[in-house]
């Protein structure tokens, strides 16, 4: 008998970390986030804003909706209002595996120090997605998607966000036209969101 118990809870063990070792491959980490209905990101779409030099992101892809049903959703937005100095876009790179997404927004800037001087610089900011916790890192600090998938940063002086998070989910894709109006509703004496 207990030579019988043995080979179930050794068994039990087996399956137990086969699964967990499934889990964590990247087909088990899809096969997470279906059943969860998170994001799988396959893209990136920006869009400049003439005003303030803002930038709005958006990373999106496809979830479940159900059983047999997937549709297209927007896993968050993002308006990023860079310092105000002169800038010019530098480039934009993105890295996806089906499970995370990671966009580096770059720029180039330039300021008048007076006296004919002038100083110049660069400056970025990443964003990750990641799908399976669904969760956005931006610099150092984590945000859950449960607490909203709209973000406003504002990148300070020296290149550092200021995020706020705003409690909505806009999954549809394309839907900046709604976001730049939830922004501008949550941020109505901010000059930098006036012009959006």
């Amino acid at each position: 008998m207990v030579r019988r118990n043995r080979r179930y809870v050794t068994l039990t063990l087996v399956l137990l970390v086969t699964s967990a070792a499934f889990a964590m491959t990247p087909p088990g980490q899809k096969a997470r986030m279906y059943l969860s209905g998170a994001v799988v990101p396959q893209g990136a779409r920006t869009l400049t804003s003439t005003e303030h030099s803002n930038l709005w992101l958006s990373v999106e892809g496809e979830r479940w909706v159900s059983r047999d049903t997937r549709e297209q959703a927007a896993a968050y937005y993002a308006l990023i209002i860079p310092p105000q100095v002169v800038l010019r876009r530098d480039g934009k790179t993105s890295t996806s595996d089906g499970v995370s997404h990671i966009d580096t927004l770059k720029w180039a800037w330039e300021r008048d120090l007076g006296g004919g001087s002038r100083e110049a610089g660069s400056g970025s900011l990443t964003i990750s997605y990641h799908g399976v916790s669904r969760e956005v890192v931006v610099g150092s600090d984590t945000y859950s998607l449960a607490g909203g998938n709209l973000f406003v940063i504002h990148l300070d002086g020296g290149w550092q966000p200021h995020v706020t998070q705003i409690r909505t989910n806009l999954n549809q894709i394309d839907g900046f036209e709604g976001a730049r109006q939830l922004v501008k509703r949550a941020f109505p004496d901010d000059e930098a969101v006036k012009g959006l």
